[in-house]
């Protein structure tokens, strides 16, 4: 078995910048750009282009200053080229036992994607660390509330449709981590290089998980709804 990960690495700052479809020579300068704003975990979805690579030169360039995963992982030989690249972590769109079992025999974290209560559970026995709510943008923040009344042993991130509007809102229901892609990585930032931007955007991002968090410690916060 592979060395173990730990959840609460991933989700330290609740932010996993989600990485789709973007070219590998601007893997290393996003990545600086998010680590400057404060991002310490990204997820590279598997219809990128050369994802394999871009997840090996990440790991490589970055080494313990980034966990990096592998995202849109819908078979379990996807997962093991993914892991052998160097994933810590493996998502899917989908409750695939499967992709579960070999992402957990590798030592790794399991995140598959489920939108009702039944997968969730069928993903939580089958053995994934967390569930991925998606597409989180179709459902109310008042959802995860909801199913974490009987279901509050299961660590939730939320992907999909994430903004900079509503990220407080769904860490303050009960969300663990958001997984943010377009919203903070824009196509307009990316085609004119403004690795700022993108530094600056991550770091607004996670400045709303932590005010959100702190509002679940001591109460309401300004700003936050």
């Amino acid at each position: 078995m592979m060395a173990q990960v730990q959840l609460t690495d991933l989700f330290h700052n609740g932010v996993v910048a989600v990485i789709r479809k973007i070219p590998a020579d601007l893997m290393v300068p996003v990545t600086e750009s998010l680590l400057d704003g404060g991002v310490r975990a990204i997820e590279i979805t598997l219809d990128s282009p050369d994802a394999l690579q871009s997840i090996m030169t990440v790991k490589e360039k970055f080494a313990d200053s980034v966990m990096v995963g592998a995202g849109t992982v819908l078979d379990a030989q996807a997962a093991w080229r993914a892991v052998s690249a160097g994933a810590e972590f493996i998502v899917s769109p989908n409750v695939d036992p499967a992709v579960i079992e070999m992402t957990k025999n590798c030592g790794k974290l399991s995140i598959p994607g489920a939108m009702t209560p039944s997968e969730m559970v069928v993903a939580h026995r089958s053995g994934a660390d967390a569930v991925k709510i998606f597409p989180g943008g179709v459902l109310e923040p008042a959802f995860l509330q909801d199913v974490r009344g009987p279901l509050g042993h299961i660590p939730l991130m939320v992907t999909g449709g994430i903004t900079l509007a509503n990220t407080a809102s769904f860490i303050q229901n009960g969300a663990e981590a958001v997984g943010v892609g377009s919203a903070l990585l824009t196509k307009m930032d990316l085609a004119e290089k403004n690795f700022a931007r993108i530094a600056e955007r991550a770091g607004l991002f996670c400045e709303q998980v932590a005010r959100a968090r702190k509002a679940l410690e001591v109460g309401p916060v300004e700003g936050i709804s």
